[in-house]
């Protein structure tokens, strides 16, 4: 059973001003669409950016197959110039090919490990759930999820497949260790697979795996193929997504829509094991950060009376959303290493457990390089 605080603040949700007026079946598209095209200013009528500008983006993102549905689905397909339009159609293609990649080099693997129960982690298995075609969600490493015994076995197991462990990181002092095992593909193949004994190791470092894979369901045959592969159940996957979103700053728009698509999937019983989890497990700010992106997207489904119960006391919003934003997913910008010491301290709820943290940030400090961008120390989870 979990524990931790109850009762509600009393205060409002959070508002946005929508970009449009959109029913809750709006797709994933459309809502790219309106990001990249749209932006913030959007529900005024005027275009925040030019459309090969956008186009750009999604290329970039790796979203060009969902932005051409998007751009379909709202009409505006004939206004791209052919030039623009060449390049996303090249993209989308680039990207169908990526995720075919993807899913045949995952099914040896998931095999070799399947007696393990693994519980599968975003990627594709998140697409086939949320996302419109698996395709359209950009093809990434494949997470796994085990018991802590499990581990060893389990790139064992791949190391007859010809995978290695990547070099680990140097241990830091007040620095937890990392969260499992990166393994490298052998030679010819892509797939990179991480192996997690636990899902985070600083932000969501008390989010316990051993309730996580108790709590995991069985994966359909539409979602996994291959037997013994699990999911996590539906309130710690929406917990799992924020978190991991929010820690890293919504750098990415593929994290945003994965956020939107499993929210309108979530029910009110599930809502509220998500906030229950969040307290037993001090995850109240980065799940209250993440979920505060969504309202006056098109099709945002989180309960207003969610986000009140989360919200933090001042000052924490007002620099929690300058930390993680819907203009962060769309820019991709690196975090940078301050930004990310700032995440990790600005996410923390906990008086001590930040204390703690901000000591290991120091200490991190001593011996670190310039700051400057892609240089997140938090990467590995």
């Amino acid at each position: 059973m979990e524990t931790g605080e109850t009762g509600e603040t009393g205060e409002t949700g959070e508002t946005g001003a929508p970009l449009r007026r959109s029913g809750p079946d709006e797709g994933l598209g459309v809502l790219a669409e309106a990001l990249l095209i749209l932006g913030e200013g959007g529900h005024r009528g005027e275009p925040a950016r030019p459309l090969p500008s956008a186009a750009l983006i999604a290329i970039r993102q790796r979203l060009a197959g969902l932005f051409l549905e998007g751009l379909t689905a709202a009409g505006r397909r004939f206004q791209v110039p052919r030039d623009t339009l060449t390049a996303l159609q090249e993209a989308a293609r680039r990207e169908a090919a990526d995720d075919a990649i993807v899913a045949r080099e995952s099914e040896p693997v998931l095999a070799r490990v399947a007696a393990l129960s693994p519980v599968l982690l975003k990627g594709r298995a998140l697409a086939r759930q949320a996302w419109p075609r698996p395709w359209l969600r950009p093809a990434g490493d494949l997470d796994l999820l085990v018991d802590g015994p499990g581990l060893r076995e389990a790139a064992a197991r791949l190391g007859g497949l010809g995978y290695r462990p990547a070099p680990g990181e140097a241990p830091l002092p007040l620095r937890a260790p990392d969260t499992g095992m990166e393994l490298l593909p052998p030679p010819g193949r892509h797939l990179i697979v991480d192996l997690h004994v636990r899902p985070f190791r600083s932000v969501g470092e008390r989010v316990d795996a051993g309730r996580l894979l108790r709590r995991a369901r069985p994966a359909s045959p539409a979602v996994c193929a291959v037997a013994g592969c699990r999911l996590l159940d539906d309130a710690d996957q929406l917990l799992y997504l924020a978190v991991h979103a929010a820690k890293h700053g919504l750098r990415r728009l593929k994290w945003l829509l994965d956020l939107l698509a499993v929210s309108r999937l979530t029910d009110a019983a599930a809502w509220e094991r998500v906030v229950r989890r969040a307290r037993a497990t001090g995850t109240e700010r980065p799940l209250w950060a993440a979920l505060s992106t969504l309202p006056g997207l098109p099709g945002a489904a989180v309960p207003p009376e969610v986000l009140a119960r989360l919200r933090p006391p001042p000052p924490w919003p007002r620099l929690l959303a300058a930390l993680v934003s819907r203009e962060h997913a769309v820019a991709a910008a690196p975090v940078t290493r301050l930004g990310s010491y700032a995440l990790e301290l600005a996410l923390e709820p906990s008086l001590g457990a930040r204390s703690r943290r901000l000591g290991g940030v120091l200490v991190r400090l001593l011996g670190a390089a310039p700051f400057g961008p892609g240089t997140d120390p938090g990467s590995r989870r």
